[in-house]
C-alpha cells in the first residue's frame, strides 16, 4: 500500500485528471486502512489510533463524493458502505475512550473508583470486540478487493467539467453547512446535525484547499475547526450525560454529583460555543467561504 497520506491534497491547476483521482483514493484509503489497523492492534495502549481510524474513514468517503463523476455508482457505493462499517466498527471503543479520560480528568471524589473500573471493563470489552469483528478477517479482505476494484475504475463520467463539479459540490457543502446552523433554543440533536455537516466541509476543503491558495485556505479551515471543536465538547458532554443515565450507578451519590457537574459543564460549553457560533458571526463566516471558494457565484 502507498506511503502515509496527509490530509491536504494538491488538485492540478487545470483540475483533476485521473492520475490525481486515483492518488488522492490510494493515499486516503490506505491511510483508513492503516489506522484501522492499529486502533485494532494497539487502540488499549494509545486511544488516538481509533479515533484517527474514524477520521480517516470519514476523509476516505469525503473524497469517494467529491469525485462521483470518476467512479461507477455501484463501485462507489460498495466502498462507501466499507468505509461506514470500519468507522462504527470504532464507534463503541471510541466511546469508551474519552468518557474514561474524562472522568480520569476530574478531581478525586470518593466514589470514583467504582465508574472507572466500570468504564474500563466496557473500554477493554470494546477493543475486544473490535479485534474480533469481521472487520479482522473478512470484512478487511472485502475491504481489500474493493479498494482495487475502485482504483482500476478510475475514469471521468460525468456531462460536468471537472473545475465545475468542484465548485459545485464545495456549494452544497457550505449551504448545508449554514442551512443546518442552530439557534438558541435548539436541541442537542440539530447541533451534532450541524456539526456532521461541518466535518463534512471540513474535509471537502482539505481536498480542494490547493486551489484556493494556503493563506485563505488555512484561515477557513482555522475557523470552521473552532468552531467544530466547540460543537465537539457540547456532543462529548451529552453523551457523557447519557452514560451517567444509562449506568447501574446512576443512582449514587456520585452519580448525582456527576449528573450535576455535567448539567453545568453542558452549560458552560454552550455560552463558550455561542461566543463564535452566534447567527451573526456564522453569516459573516459563510460569507467569506462563498467569497473565496465560489468567486464565480
Amino acid at each position: 500500500m502507498a506511503a502515509s497520506a496527509g490530509k491536504w491534497q494538491v488538485i492540478p491547476a487545470g483540475g483533476p485528471t485521473a492520475d490525481s483521482v486515483r492518488e488522492t483514493l490510494q493515499a486516503y484509503l490506505d491511510e483508513t486502512w492503516r489506522r484501522y489497523r492499529r486502533a485494532m492492534r494497539k487502540g488499549l495502549e494509545d486511544a488516538e489510533h481509533a479515533h484517527q481510524a474514524r477520521v480517516w474513514a470519514r476523509r476516505a468517503t469525503a473524497a469517494i463524493d467529491l469525485y462521483r463523476d470518476w467512479l461507477p455508482g455501484r463501485t462507489r457505493r460498495r466502498m462507501r458502505e466499507g468505509l461506514r462499517a470500519l468507522r462504527l466498527a470504532a464507534d463503541k471503543a471510541r466511546g469508551a475512550d474519552i468518557w474514561a479520560a474524562w472522568l480520569r480528568s476530574l478531581p478525586g471524589k470518593p466514589g470514583l473508583e467504582a465508574w472507572l473500573l466500570e468504564v474500563e471493563r466496557e473500554r477493554r470489552k470494546s477493543y475486544r470486540n473490535l479485534a474480533r469483528s469481521r472487520w479482522k478477517a473478512r470484512e478487511l479482505e472485502r475491504f481489500r478487493r474493493r479498494r482495487a476494484n475502485l482504483l482500476a475504475r478510475v475514469s471521468h463520467r460525468g456531462n460536468i467539467p471537472p473545475l465545475a463539479r468542484l465548485a459545485e459540490m464545495m456549494a452544497k457543502r457550505i449551504d448545508r453547512f449554514f442551512d443546518a446552523c442552530p439557534h438558541g433554543g435548539s436541541r442537542a440533536e440539530e447541533y451534532h446535525r450541524f456539526r456532521i455537516a461541518g466535518k463534512k466541509l471540513r474535509h471537502t476543503l482539505e481536498l480542494t484547499g490547493s486551489l484556493l491558495g494556503p493563506e485563505a485556505r488555512d484561515d477557513l479551515h482555522g475557523r470552521l475547526k473552532e468552531l467544530l471543536d466547540h460543537l465537539g465538547e457540547m456532543n462529548d458532554l451529552a453523551y457523557f450525560s447519557e452514560q451517567v443515565a444509562q449506568s447501574s450507578l446512576s443512582g449514587t451519590e456520585t452519580g448525582l454529583w456527576l449528573q450535576d457537574e455535567l448539567l453545568i459543564r453542558q452549560q458552560q460549553a454552550l455560552g463558550t460555543y455561542w461566543e463564535c457560533g452566534h447567527p451573526d458571526i456564522l453569516r459573516a463566516l459563510r460569507a467569506r467561504f462563498e467569497a473565496v471558494c465560489l468567486p464565480g457565484d
